[in-house]
Order: C-alpha cells, then structure tokens, then sequence
C-alpha cells in the first residue's frame, strides 16, 4: 500500500487542522502536520507528498482538477475534497527558497474560524484555526478570501452532485420481474 504515516487514523484525521511545508533546522524541506489540540507532528516528506499519500490512504486521486470543482489548468487552486466534512484549501504559506521546493500547504476549510490581513515578515494574511492557533499565510487577504470561496462552492457542487446521483439511482431503480416459462424455458422481464 504504500507508506502510511502514525498519525494517519480514521481517530486523529477528523482532528487535522492543515499541512504546513517548513524548513527545519537540518536544511530539510519537510511538513508540519497540524491538529486541532495543538499537537504538530513532523514528517520529513514534501508537502505534496505528505498530500499524496493522504489522498492514497483514504482511495481518492489527489489531482481533482477534472471534477465539476476543478480549475481546469489551475491545479494548485483546486480545493481537495477528500470527503465532505475533510476539504482542503490549498494557499501559499511560504516563499520558497528554491524553485521546486513549493510553498503550498493545506488548510481543512471546517477547521478555520477566521481569516484577517496581517502584514508581518513577509506574510500578508492570518488564519485562525480551532485548538487556538494561528497560521499565517504569503497569500494576500482578497486572495486568500477569494480561495475560501471557492472551496466552499466546492463543497457546495460536491452536495449538489451527490443529491443529483441520490435522486437518479432512486428514480431508476424500478422492480423487475423475471418470469421462466416451465415448458419452453424461456425468460421473459417484466
């Protein structure tokens, strides 16, 4: 299957507040796990692939820019909806020092309480999420609010489809009747 991480479990995923792309102390470009009780765990993976195998675990392609929510040709903009109550808003949270290095993280939008612009050392916006913490952003403060948006509407097209898929299965799913005629053998539906 593929690496799976400890803290990859049906009990700690409902507490995932985002995925924070960092630069630590051994020059290593690696992501901060964020849960709601405050707790931060460290994996010295990418973002993207911390995201990935998140993705894999839970059996969803990470790439959903083909999905009625997608963006087209804009895939960091795409909200990653792992499941309804688990959408992933994609903002950049640093400015990487090398071209490859990305500065993507990804924040659960269930778990932000606000938003506010925050001019500080090269950030421009702060988000505050539950368990009391704040997560500052490079993203500017329309931007990042223009991001939301869209992660909500995501959702919101997400509910819209499942209920469309819903009405259609019951509409379609009619009694049938199968009748085998004793002498001759044939099947006839009814």
């Amino acid at each position: 299957m593929g690496v799976v991480y400890p803290w990859m479990r049906e009990s700690l995923l409902s507490h995932l507040n985002c995925l924070v792309p960092v630069y630590h102390l051994d020059g290593g470009n690696y992501t901060e796990i964020w849960f709601d009780d405050g707790r931060k765990e460290l994996e010295r993976n990418r973002t993207v692939t911390v995201l990935r195998r998140l993705a894999r675990f839970l059996g969803i392609n990470p790439r959903q820019n083909d999905t009625p929510w997608g963006r087209g040709g804009n895939r960091r903009a795409t909200p990653i909806i792992l499941f309804p109550e688990l959408i992933l808003v994609p903002l950049l949270l640093r400015r990487p020092r090398y071209r490859d290095q990305g500065g993507t993280g990804y924040v659960v939008l269930q778990k932000i309480i606000d938003w506010e612009a925050a001019e500080m050392d090269g950030y421009h916006s702060v988000i505050f999420l539950e368990g009391n913490q704040k997560l500052y952003s490079v993203q500017g403060y329309e931007s990042l609010s223009q991001r939301l948006i869209e992660a909500r509407k995501a959702g919101w097209k997400l509910q819209k489809l499942e209920k469309a898929l819903n009405q259609g299965l019951l509409v379609s799913r009619q009694i049938m009747t199968i009748q085998v005629d004793k002498t001759t053998g044939e099947i006839t539906f009814r």
